[in-house]
């Protein structure tokens, strides 16, 4: 619970965790996980311009007063898994879950949201590791059923229904992994993802001045992955990956500014590709490291914006290219009392990207700047002390460099430091 750093933005959660696993015969377990999430105050001061900013960052846009911007989330989770040994090396899991959302949403214009999703899904795994190739295979199903329906936003006050759309969205995913390692250290592993995505969205809210924007699209794509590593020992591994990656929009980003309803038919989904080298391992028996360089070519990223109601909408970006370096350090200081420091650069440029002023209509070109809300340079320090008895403290530390709110890179946030 909370009452903000800015006006109008109170805010209270209740999180509610249980979980319980058993054994069974056979080195059979089973599991069961429940929880339960409920934000009943969600205020929202919205975003400032740099102008109000200067004048006073405290307050609360004037269209989140006006319209009483706040949100209010109810949300429960059941999840059944399953563990089983066949033998030596082989092993059998599987997860079914189930999920219920109410969100409740005023926005600081004339709109309120509600959303009723209920989803639920599963999947299988089986390991095998008794032989010189360890194989794993998976399958994985979700499925996923909204409702959406907006209205009138009179001053915070629920008005007429001006839009009703349900939302279903089908996920299938088969994968295979394999990872072989050799006697000199050296080893190999490979693995395949294939992902089918379905969108079906029915308009509910058909009059005789709107038409029918029901509508379908389905998103599939073969993802590879391949890699190297090399244990020299204890205290250092090696590695080289290839990976690629496959997402699709959510039904957010979908969303069309058109008033008939349906989505965005030309949106396309997400597709990186990329390499990563690196180690870790440990130093003087007490100084554990992990270092690793990446480089990321991603394709049709989506890009919010905002139209000339302030409403926030996506768009494909053609291409980015994301780059970058990550390094830890975590050291044994005295029993009980560790330290860790990490560092992240992180360069992730557009250099395919058009956009359209939404005051001019003319097109902007993109290329070369950085991606908004993305600070380029990240510290961390951390102290912790833990107790025989369980009971630990920590202090920590986060340093970011200043970020690009715009995709132009005309505006910026200031560097911050956060200590916790």
């Amino acid at each position: 619970r909370t009452d903000g750093f800015r006006d109008h933005s109170k805010a209270e959660q209740w999180n509610l965790l249980a979980k319980l696993e058993r054994e069974i015969a056979d080195g059979t377990v089973v599991g069961l996980a429940f929880s339960n999430v409920g934000a009943p105050v969600g205020l929202e001061p919205g975003a400032l311009t740099q102008s109000q900013v200067d004048d006073d960052r405290n307050q609360a846009q004037p269209g989140a007063l006006a319209f009483d911007a706040r949100e209010k989330l109810d949300q429960q989770k059941l999840a059944l898994t399953l563990r089983r040994p066949f033998g030596e090396g082989r092993q059998l899991r599987a997860v079914l879950w189930g999920l219920q959302r109410d969100f409740a949403n005023a926005l600081p214009f004339n709109r309120r949201v509600d959303l009723d999703r209920k989803a639920w899904g599963g999947s299988l795994v089986f390991a095998d590791a008794s032989g010189p190739v360890h194989l794993t295979a998976g399958f994985d199903v979700d499925l996923q059923r909204d409702l959406r329906v907006n209205f009138e936003n009179l001053g915070g006050a629920r008005g007429d229904e001006t839009f009703r759309q349900s939302e279903n969205v089908t996920t299938l995913g088969p994968w295979l992994s394999a990872e072989t390692r050799f006697a000199n250290g050296f080893g190999v592993v490979t693995g395949v993802r294939w992902d089918w995505t379905r969108f079906d969205f029915g308009d509910r809210f058909v009059t005789a001045t709107s038409g029918d924007g029901s509508d379908e699209k389905t998103f599939r794509d073969l993802s590879p992955r391949f890699g190297i590593f090399w244990r020299h020992s204890d205290a250092f591994f090696a590695y080289a990956n290839y990976d690629s990656a496959f997402q699709v929009p959510t039904t957010t980003e979908l969303q069309t500014p058109d008033p008939d309803g349906g989505f965005q038919s030309d949106f396309d989904a997400e597709n990186a590709n990329g390499v990563e080298v690196g180690a870790k391992g440990l130093l003087f028996d007490r100084l554990y490291y992990d270092v690793a360089l990446f480089a990321l070519r991603v394709r049709n990223v989506a890009v919010p914006y905002e139209n000339a109601a302030g409403v926030t909408y996506y768009r494909d970006a053609g291409e980015s290219h994301r780059r970058g370096l990550e390094l830890a350090l975590s050291a044994w200081l005295a029993p009980g009392l560790s330290a860790r420091g990490s560092y992240t650069y992180a360069s992730y440029r557009y250099q395919d990207f058009d956009s359209v002023d939404l005051g001019s209509g003319a097109v902007v070109s993109q290329d070369g700047h950085l991606e908004p809300n993305a600070p380029v340079n990240v510290l961390g320090l951390e102290l912790r002390w833990d107790h025989p008895s369980g009971f630990f403290a920590i202090s920590s530390l986060r340093y970011f460099s200043k970020l690009w709110v715009d995709d132009a890179n005309s505006a910026s946030a200031p560097a911050a430091t956060t200590t916790n």
